[in-house]
């Protein structure tokens, strides 16, 4: 765990995910919400890839760890 200092078990971090702030996708689920679909599927992404390891170095130097 990052914050206690601790190692963790991850993969080597090449993968690449697509985040979003919760703020969208909430923003999102009330639109589609109002809309009232029928049976629809929505792939909700923010269109920026990044790399698992990159993520887990940015937690590591803003928690003071990097």
């Amino acid at each position: 765990m990052i914050i206690k200092d601790k190692n963790f078990g991850c993969t080597i971090g090449n993968q690449k995910r697509d985040f979003l702030y919760v703020d969208d996708l909430s923003k999102l689920i009330i639109e589609s919400i109002k809309k009232k679909p029928k049976n629809n599927i929505y792939n909700v992404g923010a269109g920026n890839k990044i790399k698992v390891k990159f993520l887990i170095k940015l937690i590591n130097e803003l928690v003071g760890f990097g």
